[in-house]
């Protein structure tokens, strides 16, 4: 439950076990077609054989990759390459915090980093996002189905407590995690609407982040063209492109999240992706997720079944 300092998430409980999570790799640079460098963190099978199997886990809002450390490093142990990158406009040096240059630009940083990783021909690739990084994830995973982007081998999706849209079926409407600037946005909604981007670069959107959890890295707002180009543009037929191409999407959250409606989940995926599976965890909250042992477990058995079938 919310904390009680009145924070959207129990921040609470997840800084009281930090200090059992795992020590986060470091940022490795990659370089993206607009000439600028990024940082990712690999993390390499401690598993031998290790599989062929790649995973690009996309971080939630405000954040950065660290505290995804824990979760990395179990699936690592099981034998999987894990990619963090920290998106464009957070982590510890963004050339502009909070903003990107256009909305699509988040997408292309992943296919460049994609590109970068110089994958095998047996190698598979899933996408996988907690919170809004699953909103990213399953934005992406689509654009590259509809495009064809060549060399991108998606095998499938993983939706960590996904972000989907503010009219979800599983959206609370009494969460607070982020307070949107109404007017802000509307003006630069119109204004899209006539092909006008002068003020695209406006914060429309900041997160209510206690203090104790604030460092150099966090990202407190995002302006307009961040916060439209890390959600999806239409979920559900992002969801329909990803059934049309026959590929698997395994979404986890926990029964006390605190942003979204755990048991509607599956209401929000299954009409347009009827193979979707959905798994619930007893006692996790939204952080939780990213950090709760029994996340790394499901992810791993899903991945040596076959999601396919």
């Amino acid at each position: 439950m919310p904390d009680s300092n009145s924070h959207a998430f129990d921040f609470t409980t997840f800084l009281a076990d930090k200090e059992a999570w795992s020590a986060p790799s470091e940022l490795v640079p990659y370089r993206c077609r607009d000439g600028s460098s990024l940082g990712c963190r690999h993390y390499h099978p401690t598993r031998i054989p290790a599989s062929t199997t790649h995973l690009i886990l996309l971080h939630g809002s405000s954040a950065d990759s660290r505290y995804l450390a824990s979760l990395t490093t179990h699936l690592a142990t099981e034998g999987y390459h894990v990619h963090t990158p920290d998106l464009r406009g957070h982590g510890p040096t963004p050339a502009r915090r909070g903003d990107i240059d256009h909305p699509l630009q988040l997408e292309e940083d992943l296919e460049d980093l994609i590109r970068s990783l110089d994958l095998p021909a047996d190698a598979s690739l899933w996408i996988a996002g907690h919170s809004a990084g699953g909103g990213l994830a399953l934005r992406f995973a689509a654009s590259a189905l509809e495009h064809g982007l060549a060399g991108i081998p998606l095998a499938g999706l993983i939706l960590l407590a996904p972000y989907l849209d503010h009219l979800a079926p599983n959206m609370r409407r009494d969460s607070r995690w982020a307070q949107p600037r109404i007017a802000r946005m509307l003006t630069c909604m119109l204004l899209n609407k006539l092909s006008i981007h002068r003020l695209d670069h406006l914060e429309v959107l900041t997160f209510n982040i206690p203090a104790e959890y604030r460092d150099a890295n966090t990202t407190s707002a995002y302006s307009w063209r961040l916060m439209t180009g890390l959600n999806p543009r239409h979920y559900q037929r992002d969801l329909e492109t990803l059934s049309r191409h026959h590929v698997p999407l395994l979404a986890l959250i926990g029964d006390q999240d605190e942003a979204f409606h755990a048991d509607r989940l599956e209401e929000c995926l299954q009409p347009q992706h009827p193979a979707a599976h959905v798994t619930i965890f007893e006692d996790v909250d939204h952080l939780g997720l990213a950090t709760a042992t029994v996340t790394a477990e499901r992810i791993a058995e899903w991945l040596t079944s076959d999601p396919a079938a």
